[in-house]
């Protein structure tokens, strides 16, 4: 039996999902949670074999979700809701197959192809293979105010989000756009995130793009 957690603050959204999605005949049953937080919760005592969820949900919303997830599930299959569609999403993303998204309305019949791929593990949709840039995009994706925790070995540092916009970094001793820089080269980074930012100064130079791309460039600089 495959098991399918479906995660949604609206209960039609839950109803509609659980009843399209499950199919005895196939062995694939559905369990709801109404937030990240019941998600996380369940986990901790049900074995599920896939995750489709809302990215925006009160209490504990779908990016921290992912980010747990990223720690303490990295090989479950994710598929996002989102308020764009997978084309634009993927596209701005840049990281084809990373992420599975969907935008809400969506044909149930095109969810219900997508999971049977990525149980019959066709596609690459796991967890881990969300990188930091690509949940960072997100973040700018979804307009998302919050601040990240980063950690990478024995490196530490912040990054601040308001309304999707990069407006500040720190690390031990670097702060700005250095610090960013910094931030973003690191690999194999774990993810906390808060809702709140403390930061009220304007986005960082050049966007959250150019320095991602900026970031790359001094990674592989550093590597020859």
């Amino acid at each position: 039996m495959k098991k399918i957690l479906v995660v949604d603050d609206e209960p039609a959204v839950l109803f509609a999902l659980s009843e399209a999605l499950v199919d005895k005949r196939r062995g694939l049953h559905v369990v709801t949670a109404a937030n990240g937080r019941e998600a996380m919760e369940l986990l901790q005592t049900e074995k599920v074999h896939l995750v489709v969820s809302d990215l925006r949900m009160p209490d504990v919303d779908g990016f921290e979700l992912l980010a747990h997830l990223r720690r303490a599930h990295p090989s479950l299959p994710v598929i996002l809701m989102t308020a764009l569609g997978p084309d634009e999403t993927s596209a701005r993303l840049g990281v084809e197959g990373a992420l599975e998204c969907l935008s809400k309305p969506f044909d149930v019949e095109v969810l219900r192809r997508k999971i049977a791929d990525m149980l019959a593990q066709r596609i690459q949709g796991r967890v881990e293979n969300i990188s930091l840039a690509s949940f960072l995009q997100l973040l700018e994706i979804e307009r998302k105010t919050c601040t990240l925790g980063i950690a990478a070995g024995e490196r530490r540092g912040q990054l601040f989000f308001r309304s999707g916009k990069l407006v500040g970094a720190e690390t031990e001793d670097r702060t700005g756009e250095p610090a960013a820089l910094e931030i973003m080269a690191w690999e194999h980074a774990d993810i906390e995130i808060s809702d709140l930012c403390p930061v009220t100064a304007p986005p960082l130079a050049g966007g959250l793009t150019f320095l991602l791309m900026e970031a790359m460039r001094l990674r592989d600089e550093a590597g020859e």
